[in-house]
């Protein structure tokens, strides 16, 4: 989940020569009458397998239409359509972005909107605020969400115990409903966390990165907003006082190294070892717990004290190239992954990202699964109760790409003191308002 070189893409996408970028894949008529799409997914080893099993339900259902799958090059599942959507490849059909990307591609002309395809009744299937993350202000469908996301607190109960600190309710221990309504602070997770650190000479909590994905919604809960409605200015959003208040308490977690971010970020390696008390981590490693010899378990994702309850609640999507000469079979393509529930079957049990149903009735079944009722199966219905309860407010930005790394930069820069809190948001606030006067 390295997401801190896609601006770099998105700027190489505008220079690379298009015939670099499409030589090697193509999307045609076949003989017989059959269509082959073409598909850039994420090249993750389980999740190809996932992807390619989804492909082959549609290909059997739809025996005229055939799929090309192709891995995502570089480090991120979108990186392989970023540069091929930048030069207007036709040979591109359905794209994989990550939640908040699309809004910049549609803005750019690289996507389609998927709304001519879509009915209000196929809509009405998916999980209301994962189809609002894809919606503009304007009511254009942009893209499926195919990962359903969020964050939880995995819990070291052999180190809190050493220290002396009683632990939050836990999903294993006390159920889910202790744990959702009983969910700690931030502050009272930073101050059980200077305990261990003090006690024990252990980290306290561990975060994933630098990184907005998981550091918006903190903003959120402190009443903090990233754009105007439309997503066209920052000023007067992304430069007040609620995301001075952010910089400053991410900075006061890492004082004194009773914080510390994950090496490699976005890893649950240290945590396993037994080498932090807490650990903030993606649901996808819902099973991180499984895999340790100490005594583990799952809390809800921490809020502020005072703040509202918000969580990281955006994922995986997947598109439709501008350019494409086959939109309408890739777009039944892409309203058969969303809306059939065997292909979300396997998306589910393939453990594709995080996993979590994306739609209703799968989520509604949830509650009487006995798949669900085991741990650490059951931290995937923490995440989704999270989800449906805390969610959220998209960034609907045609500067996203920009605002990412900008928030993200600000988020590094404020950690080891290159900057004061106050410094960083105004120069995160005036990175993105340069950037979206192409828009204005």
């Amino acid at each position: 989940m390295q997401r801190r070189k896609r601006y770099l893409a998105l700027a190489l996408a505008a220079v690379l020569p298009i015939a670099l970028l499409s030589a090697c894949s193509s999307s045609s008529n076949q003989a017989g009458g059959k269509v082959q799409i073409s598909m850039v997914g994420d090249s993750g080893p389980a999740n190809q397998i996932t992807q390619k099993k989804i492909i082959a339900l549609f290909e059997k259902a739809h025996p005229n239409i055939t799929v090309k799958f192709e891995p995502a090059t570089g480090d991120n599942a979108e990186q392989g359509s970023i540069l091929r959507l930048g030069q207007g490849d036709p040979s591109l059909d359905v794209v994989t972005t990550e939640v908040g990307y699309e809004y910049q591609w549609y803005k750019q002309g690289w996507i389609s909107s998927l709304s001519p395809y879509f009915s209000k009744s196929d809509l009405a299937k998916v999980d209301p605020h994962l189809v609002a993350n894809e919606t503009t202000s304007d009511g254009q469908f942009l893209a499926i969400p195919m990962d359903n996301s969020t964050m939880y607190l995995a819990v070291n109960l052999d180190l809190l115990k050493k220290a002396g600190v009683t632990p939050p309710p836990t999903l294993k221990a006390d159920g889910l409903s202790a744990t959702t309504s009983g969910v700690w602070t931030w502050e009272d997770v930073l101050a059980a966390a200077k305990k261990v650190h003090a006690t024990t000479g252990e980290t306290g909590l561990l975060f994933p990165a630098d990184e907005a994905w998981p550091d918006v919604p903190m903003a959120q809960q402190l009443g903090g907003k990233a754009s105007s409605p439309d997503g066209l200015k920052v000023k007067g959003y992304l430069d007040q006082k609620p995301w001075v208040d952010l910089m400053t308490k991410w900075k006061a977690f890492f004082a004194d190294d009773v914080s510390q971010i994950t090496n490699p970020t976005w890893t649950n390696d240290q945590f396993q070892a037994g080498k932090s008390a807490f650990a903030l981590t993606h649901i996808g490693g819902y099973n991180v717990c499984a895999q340790v010899k100490f005594s583990c378990d799952a809390a809800a994702e921490p809020s502020f004290a005072g703040g509202k309850k918000v969580v990281q609640s955006t994922g995986i999507a997947w598109a439709l190239n501008a350019k494409s000469q086959h939109k309408k079979e890739a777009a039944e393509f892409l309203k058969f992954a969303l809306t059939n529930p065997t292909a979300q079957d396997t998306l589910i049990n393939g453990d594709y990202f995080a996993a979590i149903p994306i739609l209703k009735t799968q989520l509604a079944a949830m509650s009487t699964s006995p798949k669900y009722k085991t741990f650490p199966e059951s931290v995937k219905v923490l995440g989704a109760w999270q989800e449906q309860h805390w969610p959220q407010k998209p960034m609907i930005s045609p500067s996203n790409a920009t605002e990412f790394t900008a928030i993200s930069d600000a988020l590094k820069n404020v950690r080891v003191g290159a900057e004061t809190p106050q410094q960083a948001v105004t120069s995160m606030t005036s990175t993105v308002d340069r950037d979206l006067k192409q828009f204005q």
